[in-house]
């Protein structure tokens, strides 16, 4: 599931297996250098079960729960707060977008070590004057609803096995921002299924973002093609 290559220990840990599954290409590439045989490895893809339609109303309840109405343009992700994601680089990004634009990250509301990192992010955020733009919202079975209701889903993150949460945000129907790295290109296909960023954030990830607040069509249509490949 992970994107990061295989250690002398870890080849050696795995050495006896049969048979190997990784979640994406990009897995397998990282199993064939750690020299497990290429027979041995089957790529099977994450799944997510589609969101049942959703409920008149529920987009405006969600966001009324935390002060924001229906026309408040709002960029999100779920994700845990670990260290492989660029969460402060979400947060940089809100200094780039009008001053409309909210931020919010989702995170699992029972995942260990979690409430340090919300900590130091309202922090970070407090020091840049973002606070009334950003908020952290831990999770549990609210997910659809805080994903059905942003405009546009981000997913920054400097290593990624495949990202199982851009898949439930494309089969909500939600355009997507993500990160080139790891297997992430064989599920957000630039341009068809979402955008892609580089490492030029500073540059790539506000116009990436600003194209889909500003273009309904677009945002339309990459939504579409990403919910039907999902």
């Amino acid at each position: 599931r992970v994107a990061f290559p295989i250690g002398m220990f870890g080849g050696l840990k795995y050495a006896a297996a049969d048979a190997y599954i990784a979640v994406s290409d990009y897995g397998r590439q990282q199993l064939l250098k750690a020299r497990v045989p290429d027979g041995k490895i089957h790529v099977v893809y994450d799944g997510v079960k589609p969101p049942p339609p959703p409920t008149p109303g529920a987009r405006l309840e969600f966001r009324s729960r935390y002060g924001l109405n229906d026309r408040t343009p709002i960029v999100g992700t779920f994700t845990s707060l670990s260290p492989e994601k660029l969460l402060k680089e979400e947060l940089d990004l809100v200094e780039d977008l009008p001053p409309s634009v909210h931020l919010w990250i989702g995170r699992p509301a029972f995942e260990p070590g979690q409430r340090s990192a919300e900590a130091a992010l309202l922090r970070y955020a407090k020091e840049r004057g973002l606070e009334q733009r950003f908020r952290v919202i831990p999770l549990a079975g609210d997910l659809g609803r805080f994903i059905g209701s942003l405009d546009v889903f981000l997913y920054l993150s400097r290593s990624e096995g495949l990202g199982s949460a851009i898949l439930l945000a494309m089969a909500h129907g939600l355009p997507v921002v993500a990160s080139r790295v790891g297997g992430i290109p064989e599920i957000v296909r630039h341009q068809e299924t979402g955008l892609l960023v580089g490492e030029n954030l500073k540059e790539e990830l506000p116009a990436a973002v600003r194209l889909l607040l500003e273009s309904e069509p677009l945002r339309l249509q990459l939504a579409s093609a990403a919910q039907k490949f999902v």
